[in-house]
């Protein structure tokens, strides 16, 4: 997809209007609903996360007062029970995903560039995510609720999630891991002809016969903590660069096997500026053993994603009973997500306006713990400045009220650059 270089001169919601466009073209199911048609569905669905929205109720009266939307509650809640809905929301979810990925590509964005060895890999953060079960969910015999989670996947190099596996919603309470193995094992060629997908994840995704036989096969790989109660029947030593910065921290590189599985790789590390100690496991075969635990750390980015989708897009509860609701709420989530990176990014690529407050910020915290690591004797990691050109900062929550603030505006972006320059530039 080439970038619009005319890009200011559309409104928000014709912005987004034109991406939910385009993912229709990746989609053999939709189908003609007189009442709420399809593209209403996502259109609205996507509104909705970025509206911050205090109930289903409330967003259907702003929309139809306001004349804003097409969705009522004749039509809205039963097209969320849809099969056929869920598979076409996440059908166009998934390529309004890779179109915003390309994107970014295209506009130079990568938060992994300081590490050639990644280049031919995708780096995918997954974790669950869990919300309140809707207003009118049945309780279990026990007499509490089953809470509504979904398995989300953060591509690390361009900062965008999507919705990767439902866990619970319908009622039923299942565990993560063997969602996350049935869903990952169903997806076809998901490397585009990369050297493979390295997953970083808790250790609630540990399954060692999984991840050093099955899933190498098929190029997936782990990077995760090790549990303490794993206790491996051989180690041996390997050879690392010690004066290498990326390896700062590193004090053990082993081969290890556990029963049942061949050998995966092993990272004593000791946190240069905490002295905190970690073991890290790992199935890559050729990064050098700093970047597996700095791959780690990093997974704390899915975290702030979900940070954002609960406090600042509100997303604390579910839509609507059942698995099928659910998905559809979660793909909606992704894509208002990915929609708010991709306007904060062009501002940046088109308009030179970048969240300057937040870079401060970080600058400023870095340097007082430099000085307080220096002070007891210690080191904050290099790879702290190393990376701070390719940062994956979290978004601003007053760049957000903005995209929020003039979302149904019928100004072109160009005339509300003087608004997302003051809400990046500094805190109010």
């Amino acid at each position: 997809m080439a970038i619009d270089r005319d890009y200011g001169h559309g409104t928000i919601g014709e912005l987004l209007d034109s991406r939910i466009a385009d993912a229709f073209d990746y989609t053999r199911n939709e189908r003609s609903c007189p009442g709420l048609p399809d593209r209403g569905l996502v259109r609205e669905g996507t509104l909705r996360v970025l509206s911050h929205a205090d109930s289903g109720r409330d967003w259907l009266q702003r929309t139809g007062e306001q004349d804003l939307g097409q969705a009522t509650r004749a039509t809205f809640f039963p097209a969320l029970h849809s099969k056929r809905r869920r598979q076409m929301v996440e059908d166009i979810a998934l390529a309004f995903t890779r179109a915003a990925a390309r994107e970014m590509a295209e506009l130079g964005i990568d938060h992994l560039a300081a590490f050639p060895e990644l280049a031919d890999y995708r780096c995918i953060a997954a974790d669950g995510h869990t919300i309140e079960h809707a207003s009118h969910a049945e309780r279990r015999p026990s007499g509490n609720h089953n809470p509504v989670s979904c398995i989300y996947a953060l591509d690390l190099r361009c900062g965008l999630p999507r919705a990767f596996a439902q866990v619970s919603g319908d009622g039923q309470r299942r565990h993560e891991w063997p969602v996350f193995e049935r869903t990952l094992l169903s997806i076809e060629d998901p490397h585009g002809g990369t050297a493979g997908t390295i997953h970083v994840l808790d250790r609630a995704y540990i399954d060692n016969l999984f991840w050093s036989l099955h899933a190498k096969r098929s190029h997936h790989y782990i990077v995760t903590r090790m549990k303490s109660n794993m206790k491996p029947l051989m180690r041996a030593p390997l050879q690392f660069d010690r004066d290498d910065p990326v390896n700062a921290g590193v004090v053990g590189y082993y081969h290890v096997g556990f029963n049942n599985a061949s050998t995966m790789y092993l990272i004593v590390y000791e946190d240069p500026e905490t002295g905190e100690k970690y073991e890290f496991l790992s199935t890559v075969p050729d990064i050098r053993p700093g970047l597996a635990a700095w791959l780690y750390f990093l997974r704390w980015k899915i975290e702030k994603t979900f940070d954002t989708f609960k406090n600042d897009f509100g997303e604390c509860k579910a839509w609507a009973n059942g698995e099928n609701a659910n998905a559809i709420q979660s793909a909606c989530t992704a894509m208002a997500y990915c929609f708010c990176r991709i306007v904060e990014r062009r501002l940046g690529a088109d308009h030179g306006i970048e969240d300057e407050k937040v870079q401060r910020k970080f600058d400023k915290q870095l340097a007082t713990r430099e000085r307080e690591a220096e002070a007891a004797g210690r080191a904050v990691h290099p790879l702290h400045r190393i990376t701070q050109a390719y940062r994956l900062a979290k978004l601003s929550a007053q760049f957000i009220r903005t995209l929020r603030n003039h979302l149904f505006s019928d100004k072109p972006v160009l005339a509300l650059l003087a608004a997302f320059s003051a809400a990046l530039r500094s805190y109010l």
